[in-house]
């Protein structure tokens, strides 16, 4: 028996050390995009003239995005919401003729549901209406509410929890001279209540100027609001409605795992339980990064991903965005810096390598000097350092050269080039292939 337990606990121990830990404390999914305290989101309803002609272009100027709650049947500028859709913004459901919903029969209100998401649909190449804001703010039926929308807005005048209870009335806070947020400071003060919170402000706007809309606010005030975000952007996440309901349903659902772990490559996979088709907006993570790498890189799909690297309490991490459900992601201890610190000991008396253009398709310039004749042996490698082409070259003069490199057998993605000589290597750089 005690022979048994030796050999079961010796198997645990095999085991522990072959197969891929996951270890996600070292893993955090944020709050909001990029690690910012709150998110802001600015929706505006009924179609009111100057959303279009001032509002739209203020906050493409700011590099944000808005909702625009369109009543179906009141003569939408169609040509006008196609452009902010295709930039960004998002176009979404206010009904087909702004009714009061609870009070509809269930195919009066299924009508007003479905053929506003057609509309929508038809009209807006970025496609079907995902959010709806209820009419006068009172639901419908759930039941058929669900049927053609993933989330819907309400306003209750509270900022909302970083998950609202509630996805289908979030709440939002009415501004202009009939709510209770009029001025830069009420704004402002809104966002901060946010920030501390850790929660999520929802504003609902009508009137710009004097466009005739319900509860008109001046457009300066407004500007002088998204001046106030643009200033603090390290803190505050501004954009639509639809992207941040999907952020929070991939927040909450993701998980990270790590299928494979050695000293100078890590390889995770980020993953969630929704609708692909559906919840495709990216979620921020920070990983911490292992002691002793002092450079490194992240490749998804052979292609690299921007990170930028923070520090917490005395630990460095890497902050990055990924889509979830997509392929797994490498995050690999780059030794090319280390190779070129090598180089640079006066070890070898070659000149700079380097290659053009880069990125490149289908072939790309490497340039490099000789110190003599000889053959010159060129390597191409993948992110994981395996051996993907080589190509050898006499050259019977020394100077400076060019050698032309065809990248035919290769797909798309970062790799690494080396080249060498009988007198050792010249150098090694990445190059990134488009295809």
């Amino acid at each position: 028996m005690a022979k048994k337990t030796i050999l079961f606990f010796c198997f645990i121990i095999y085991l522990n050390k072959i197969l891929p830990q996951s270890k996600t404390d070292d893993y955090k999914v944020a709050d909001w995009f990029e690690f910012k305290k709150a998110a802001i989101t600015y929706t505006f309803d009924d179609n009111c003239s100057n959303q279009l002609l001032k509002i739209v272009p203020m906050f493409d100027e700011y590099g944000f995005k808005l909702t625009l709650y369109t009543v179906t049947n009141w003569g939408p500028n169609w040509k006008a919401l196609n452009n902010a859709a295709e930039n960004g913004h998002e176009i979404a459901s206010h009904t087909v003729s702004h009714p009061y919903l609870d009070q509809l029969s269930e195919s009066e209100l299924e009508n007003e549901l479905e053929n506003s998401a057609e509309a929508i649909h038809s009209n807006i190449k970025t496609g079907t209406p995902l959010t709806i804001a209820y009419p006068y703010c009172r639901p419908g039926k759930l039941s058929l509410v669900k049927k053609y929308y993933i989330a819907a807005r309400g306003c209750q005048g509270y900022i909302e929890k970083k998950t609202p209870s509630d996805l289908f009335n979030i709440s939002s806070i009415i501004c202009g001279s009939e709510g209770p947020v009029k001025t830069v400071k009420e704004f402002n003060t809104k966002a901060e209540e946010a920030a501390r919170s850790g929660g999520w402000c929802v504003y609902l706007l009508h009137g710009i100027d004097d466009d005739g809309g319900y509860s008109p606010l001046p457009s300066d005030t407004l500007r002088k609001s998204l001046d106030y975000l643009k200033k603090n952007d390290d803190r505050f996440w501004v954009d639509n409605f639809i992207n941040v309901v999907k952020y929070i349903g991939e927040r909450n659902s993701l998980t990270i795992n790590e299928t494979y772990r050695s000293n100078d490559t890590i390889i995770f996979t980020a993953n969630d339980t929704l609708d692909d088709n559906v919840y495709d907006f990216p979620v921020t993570v920070r990983r911490k990064i292992p002691v002793g790498w002092k450079s490194y890189i992240l490749i998804q799909n052979n292609k690299e991903i921007t990170f930028k690297v923070i520090q917490e309490n005395g630990q460095d991490y890497i902050v990055f965005n990924v889509a979830p459900d997509s392929a797994e992601i490498f995050f690999i201890k780059n030794k090319t810096t280390e190779i070129k610190d090598e180089f640079k000991d006066g070890n070898l008396k070659s000149g700079r390598l380097n290659n053009y253009p880069n990125p490149f398709n289908l072939s790309t310039n490497i340039t490099f000097s000789l110190d003599e004749p000889g053959v010159v042996k060129l390597t191409i490698y993948d992110v994981l350092g395996r051996q993907v082409d080589t190509v050898s070259k006499i050259y019977s003069a020394a100077g400076e050269h060019l050698l032309t490199y065809s990248a035919n057998k290769l797909s798309g993605g970062v790799y690494f080039y080396a080249l060498d000589t009988s007198r050792g290597r010249i150098g090694v750089n990445k190059m990134s292939l488009l295809k």
